[in-house]
């Protein structure tokens, strides 16, 4: 069973600076976009066996920002 705050996950008690969580949960996510965006320019330059290879790096850092994202919302 999951308890949830009627205010939500992070309440008075808490104890650390929302804004300043919030700005490094915006910091990591940021990072993974610049991170897919990096492999997405590599991808669409690469041909053969080094195309595959950044696809499927792409699909690692997309499923990293969705499970960040995942977490930030629960």
């Amino acid at each position: 069973m999951v308890f949830r705050s009627r205010s939500g996950p992070v309440t008075g008690t808490y104890g650390v600076d929302k804004e300043q969580v919030i700005g490094i949960l915006n910091d990591v996510i940021a990072t993974e976009v610049v991170c897919w965006l990096r492999y997405t320019r590599h991808a669409i330059s690469a041909t053969g066996t080094t195309r595959r290879l950044l696809e499927s790096i792409l699909e690692e850092e997309e499923e990293h920002a969705d499970d960040l994202l995942d977490l930030i919302g629960s």
